[in-house]
């Protein structure tokens, strides 16, 4: 190092490296920062500063510190990857993979740098370059079981469970106890639709009991019928476990829909009995039953969980919703007001929906517009459509209009043998408390992933569907908040996919699907449904916000299911169903995205 006195300098630094392995950040930054001014042209003291910067989450001081060492060693490999490890954290999924791309220029084998760089590709859905950098390290160390293991959840987002499943078979190969390789390899045997038991209790049993293991054999339980089994095992992990806001939500979620809202979350009321100053145990408690649209009783709870939480920002939001949702304006704008100027996003879209249902429709078009270009701007983009519609924006038009966005397509399947094949997996008896459907049941797990014949055959007809429908779009739009999105050779995967079985007068409230980018319905049985002329029972409503916001706008579009008929929309436009009077409406949907 260029100084007066290189060994003190060179014991300084030593000095900093062994608090910063002893988890000293502090006095690990406060060396490193003494070092960079007595020797500011060495590059590794400012990666030191920026490591420490980075672990004391000074994320803009270490952005600082990592440019100061590249411009003295823009060359060198580890920093490189190190920024881009920072750069992803700080939101800049690009600039990381550009930094990696330096990084492995210089060391093509560096497989931390090529890894890490592949997971940044699979968050942007560029799942093939994705599998592309796993493969190139896995030729080079055919033991590097993260490799392997990123493989194997790659091929599972694609739907290839086969190569997912013989994936996760070599991590266990070389790791038979690896926690997250015998999850994986249970809940793709799940996804298939075969039976996972024996993999999840090889879980318990290799781990030591971890608990992740027991509750995936309840859920395991649960999917095969054995109602009573299951329920029963998640109601023992929860006694043991009580402050597991995992287990308690499926729990409850499990509850609901075999036994109904009676009681259904009684498991958090029991835990928080025991431990009512567990805070995130009472917001998962209080959001499901918000999300159940039990706003009465989460209000009713308030109180409580004050009592024992004291002041609370969580509280107050939730509070502050569930006012909303019951009308009281004054009261939700009353503990809203504090927080208007936060970013959060849970909190911009509850203020968003807050706005139209007080008809504020400029201040919800101003807050949604602003949250445009956003990881999770596909919440806001429904909503902004609504109040642009309120306003009569013109906008509206150009965001939902074009017809070409909505398709129909009628599949070429047996549509008796798919019935059949779905009615043996509705096994619950009521709708799942936090999804659309009203009156019916849901099927558990990617459906597009079982191995059964009639659903493999849906699958390939749906896809081909799918991929004609985006052939036909408008062309790429980068300032479209629909259109801009990337389609790479126009190939699509599916994110999700489950069947709905709807009965007497059941339908689906208007809502949109946050993961995907293409949704549909495919009608497999139907009971009558209107002809258009004097009724609509039964058809699809396009575009018409949910009625609880009670904006008074009627449906952009609205279309007559046949048996056979699979209808394609984008996963940002509000979507639900008409009731019909009677019968059996069986129903399967998915979503879909631009395979990249």
């Amino acid at each position: 190092m260029a100084s007066r006195d290189p060994n003190a300098l060179q014991a300084m630094f030593a000095r900093a490296e062994a608090a910063f392995r002893q988890d000293d950040y502090a006095q690990a930054r406060a060396l490193a920062r003494e070092l960079a001014q007595r020797a500011p042209y060495t590059a590794a003291v400012h990666h030191l500063l920026a490591a420490s910067e980075r672990r004391l989450d000074n994320l803009e001081a270490s952005r600082a510190a990592f440019q100061a060492a590249l411009r003295i060693a823009p060359d060198d490999a580890h920093i490189n990857s190190n920024f881009a490890n920072l750069l992803n954290a700080l939101g800049e999924p690009d600039a990381a993979i550009a930094s990696y791309r330096r990084a492995l220029a210089k060391a093509p084998d560096f497989a931390e740098a090529r890894l890490n760089m592949g997971l940044v590709l699979k968050t942007l859905d560029r799942i093939d370059e994705a599998i592309a950098a796993y493969e190139a390290v896995l030729a080079r160390e055919p033991a590097n079981i993260r490799g392997w293991q990123a493989l194997g959840a790659a091929r599972r987002d694609l739907g290839d469970l086969d190569a997912a499943a013989q994936a996760f078979d070599r991590v266990l190969a070389l790791a038979p106890a690896d926690p997250l390789g015998l999850l994986s390899r249970a809940r793709v045997e799940s996804d298939r639709g075969l039976s996972a038991r024996a993999h999840f209790q090889r879980g318990v049993q290799r781990t030591g009991g971890q608990p992740d293991f027991a509750l995936g054999h309840a859920v395991e339980l649960l999917v095969e019928g054995e109602t009573e089994a299951g329920l029963a095992e998640m109601e023992q992990i929860t006694r043991a476990t009580p402050g597991w806001e995992v287990a308690q939500s499926a729990l409850a979620r499990a509850r609901w829909q075999r036994q109904g809202p009676e009681g259904f979350a009684r498991g958090f009321e029991e835990a928080l009995d025991r431990n009512p100053l567990d805070g995130p145990l009472w917001a998962t408690y209080l959001r499901a039953l918000a999300r159940a649209g039990l706003h009465g009783e989460t209000l009713a709870r308030m109180d409580r969980a004050r009592a024992a939480l004291g002041p609370s920002r969580t509280l107050d939001l939730i509070e502050a919703a569930s006012l909303s949702e019951t009308g009281d304006i004054a009261g939700a704008d009353r503990l809203f007001a504090p927080y208007r100027g936060d970013e959060d996003f849970d909190l911009r879209i509850a203020l968003v929906r807050h706005h139209l249902r007080a008809r504020r429709p400029d201040a919800a078009a101003a807050l949604a517009e602003a949250m445009l270009g956003t990881s999770d701007d596909s919440f806001a983009i429904p909503f902004l459509g609504t109040a642009w519609r309120l306003l009569g924006d013109p906008r509206w038009q150009w965001l939902e209009g074009d017809e070409r966005l909505v398709s129909t397509a009628a599949l070429d399947v047996d549509l008796d043998g798919l019935a059949a094949t779905l009615r043996t997996l509705h096994l619950t008896r009521f709708h799942p408390f936090d999804q659309s459907l009203r009156g019916g049941t849901q099927t558990e797990g990617p459906l597009f992933s079982r191995s059964d014949p009639a659903i493999r055959a849906l699958r390939a007809a749906a896809l081909a569907a799918v991929e004609t429908h985006v052939a036909q779009l408008p062309p790429v739009d980068p300032a479209h908040p629909v259109l801009r999105r990337p389609r790479g050779q126009g190939r699509m995967r599916f994110t999700g996919s489950w069947s709905i079985r709807l009965a007497g007068s059941g339908f689906h409230v208007n809502h949109v699907h946050s993961e995907g980018w293409i949704s549909s319905a495919f009608y497999v049985a139907l009971p009558a449904v209107g002809d258009g002329a004097d009724s609509h029972q039964g058809w699809l409503a396009l575009g018409q916000p949910p009625a609880e916001l009670d904006l008074g706008l009627d449906p952009v579009r609205l279309i007559r299911p046949e048996p056979g008929m699979l209808a394609l929309f984008p996963s940002t436009m509000w979507h639900g169903t008409l009731p019909f009077d009677s019968g059996e409406r069986l129903t399967v949907a998915f979503d879909a995205v631009p395979r990249l």
